[in-house]
């Protein structure tokens, strides 16, 4: 019989979103993970104030310093809290003390959403 282990990876910014790498911890992987899912909410929703300028908050996350996701990444776009992404690039396999961690690419040009959690769902066998 085989079984499928669950590992969860959490990131927690408080309050308003704002650019920047490895925001939130690190994690070290503690042993070959597959990514099938990941989430992003926000307690207040972004908003766009300006024509023109970004409209939405956008979340990465990185794997020893590369996106873990084939072509999309967490977006809020304005006026919603919640996303969530399960395009990882083909045969995505984490392995044994692969780093682990968040970069906000882009925040909204009104209200980037503010108290976002960042969730990276992965399995094992």
């Amino acid at each position: 019989m085989e079984y499928t282990y669950r590992r969860y990876l959490s990131w927690y910014l408080d309050g308003a979103a704002h650019v920047g790498a490895t925001q939130g911890p690190t994690y070290r992987l503690d042993q070959l993970y597959t990514p099938v899912a990941a989430y992003l909410q926000s307690r207040q929703a972004a908003t766009a104030t300006n024509v023109g300028t970004p409209g939405w908050t956008e979340v990465d996350i990185l794997v020893n310093g590369v996106s873990v996701f084939d072509s999309a990444f967490l977006i809020l776009i304005p006026g919603t809290t919640m996303d969530d992404q399960d395009s990882f690039l083909g045969g995505t396999v984490l392995e044994l003390n692969d780093l682990i961690t968040v970069d906000v690419r882009r925040v909204a040009s009104g209200e980037s959403g503010r108290d976002l959690t960042i969730e990276l769902v992965l399995e094992t066998y």
